[in-house]
């Protein structure tokens, strides 16, 4: 739950920050540091997650369910989703890493992929937790998740525009 929250904040703050028009200089490294470190976070997190669920012997997961969406023994639909998410996730964190070689416009259209991760993210958490048989806590905290993806776009939207390639 700890790491859906942070990658709700990711995406806002990444959504926030991808305008063309730019934000107050002082509020526009400010967000973009958020986006930046908290990213590192959620990355951290998802490793420890991930090699603990893999190494640990209560249920049968191998590496290769964690990349290959679907193919687990293990509620395969459930991690099937996570590894949609990890594999974007992955995707978006390479061309980050890589984007001082990349055109602009390659960076964004991947980068796009962040909701995919989003998405898959909160589909896997409910998966995992059996749907959405959840307590009203957690879906309260899966319902603001949502809007606060929401609030992120539509925020990119009034800032930038429509998405532009």
């Amino acid at each position: 739950m700890v790491s859906l929250v942070l990658l709700t904040v990711v995406v806002v703050a990444g959504a926030v920050t991808a305008a063309d028009r730019p934000l107050p200089t002082a509020m526009a490294g400010w967000v973009a540091g958020l986006h930046r470190y908290l990213t590192l976070g959620v990355l951290g997190l998802l490793t420890i997650h991930i090699g603990a669920a893999v190494i640990d012997t209560y249920v049968d997961l191998a590496w290769s369910a964690v990349i290959v969406p679907f193919t687990g023994g293990y509620r395969p639909a459930g991690v099937g989703w996570g590894a949609v998410a990890i594999d974007a996730l992955g995707l978006v964190a390479l061309t980050s890493w890589l984007r001082p070689r990349l055109s602009r416009r390659g960076w964004h259209s991947m980068h796009w992929l962040a909701y995919v991760v989003a998405v898959a993210a909160v589909v896997f958490g409910l998966q995992q937790r059996g749907g959405f048989g959840l307590g009203r806590g957690k879906q309260q905290a899966v319902g603001n998740g949502f809007a606060a993806f929401g609030v992120g776009v539509d925020l990119r939207q009034r800032v930038v525009g429509p998405a532009q390639f």
